[in-house]
């Protein structure tokens, strides 16, 4: 009789303790909790159309009606909510909710959905990866052993324009980054050293991220020596106007397209006699001036700087012309001679050239000397003068 008394006497004080406890749970919201999270299941999370680190988050849960749901990720991320849509489903109401990310989402970062009902967070298992940063590809290289014009074209496929890429050299060597539409120039500033292996590396990550800069790719290159001279056949000489001919010697082979002369008041013409040689001709070409030919930067085979140093012309003042015979007896059958210093203008030479007094007479050239021979005999004893007027 005792221990039957005595086990009702413990079930009542229990009894008494249990009244309390459950009393406090429900006012204080725990029953509430307990009915939000039991209603509440993130069923599907997928990924929406548009680039991999900017696309639309698209969310599928059940949830009761009438209830305050938001929906936030781990790690978070700031969101806009796109659409909702809400169904009557077997168990309840289905939400089918879009989200749009206001930052990039992390590369290679795996996201958790995390839904919040009437303020209670909801556990969820539901998550999505975010794949990471492809490797760029190297597009082209252009004048890769070059100490001067060596540049790299790296492309990111269909991100290109939202990666941000920094690019080092070592041993260290100032570069420039130029985004282009469907990659990235990596053009070292100035010249490298000759015979030197460089390291050039690419880091990057996705514009406007906080994210460290991630080694991307290297690519190892070796310059060459660079040790082309150009010799110039004469650089400063005083000429006659006659077609010029001056010669330009390079130690090594050139690119022939960027030897290009430049002359102001004259004409030049170039060509190569073989790969290391480079022939000049200056036409038309004024008395008594001077010239100045210049040359754009040359490069040579390897792409590598090549500089030819100004070559100066200066003319005769004017054409000087030589009479022969002059202060001599000569046969009544005598030619008549005047030598020029230069190559000139035969025709206008023939037309100031002239014999006094007046005498009949045939012309010819031989090289820049013009002859003239006399129609009729000259007459024994007489004195002839032959005459060259100014403006040949």
């Amino acid at each position: 009789m005792y221990q039957q008394w005595k086990q009702l006497k413990k079930r009542y004080k229990l009894g008494i303790l249990m009244v309390p406890t459950a009393l406090v749970f429900f006012l204080t919201g725990g029953w509430a909790s307990m009915v939000v999270r039991a209603e509440t299941q993130v069923l599907d999370v997928t990924w929406g159309e548009g680039a991999a680190f900017d696309r639309p988050l698209h969310v599928t849960l059940r949830a009761g009606v009438n209830r305050e749901l938001t929906l936030a990720t781990q790690p978070p991320v700031s969101l806009v909510e796109l659409e909702r849509v809400i169904e009557v489903g077997v168990s309840g109401f289905e939400y089918r909710i879009s989200l749009k990310p206001l930052e990039p989402w992390e590369p290679g970062v795996r996201y958790r959905v995390v839904a919040q009902v009437d303020n209670v967070e909801v556990p969820s298992a539901a998550t999505v990866e975010v794949p990471k940063l492809s490797e760029p590809t190297l597009v082209s290289t252009s004048h890769e052993t070059s100490r001067c014009l060596q540049a790299f074209t790296y492309s990111y496929g269909e991100l290109d324009g939202v990666v941000e890429v920094q690019a080092s050299l070592e041993p260290a060597h100032e570069l420039t980054v130029t985004p282009l539409e469907d990659g990235v120039l990596i053009d070292p500033i100035g010249c490298l050293a000759p015979e030197t292996s460089y390291s050039l590396t690419l880091s990057h990550r996705l514009k406007g991220s906080d994210a460290p800069l991630a080694a991307a790719v290297s690519k190892q290159f070796t310059t060459s020596k660079g040790t082309v001279v150009a010799a110039v056949d004469g650089p400063a000489r005083q000429v006659a106007r006659k077609p010029e001919l001056i010669t330009i010697t390079f130690t090594g082979e050139m690119r022939q397209e960027s030897v290009r002369p430049i002359i102001e008041g004259a004409t030049v013409l170039g060509s190569w006699p073989d790969a290391k040689t480079y022939a000049l001709s200056l036409n038309g070409l004024r008395a008594g001036a001077s010239y100045e030919v210049t040359f754009a930067q040359a490069t040579d085979a390897l792409g590598d700087p090549v500089t030819i140093d100004p070559i100066t012309v200066a003319t005769y003042g004017a054409v000087l012309a030589t009479l022969g015979p002059s202060g001599s007896k000569v046969g009544v059958d005598a030619q008549l001679t005047v030598s020029f210093d230069q190559p000139v203008n035969q025709a206008q030479a023939e037309s100031l050239v002239g014999v006094s007094p007046e005498t009949a007479y045939k012309t010819s050239w031989s090289g820049n000397r013009l002859v003239l021979t006399p129609k009729e005999p000259l007459k024994k004893g007489a004195g002839y003068t032959v005459y060259v007027l100014p403006g040949v």
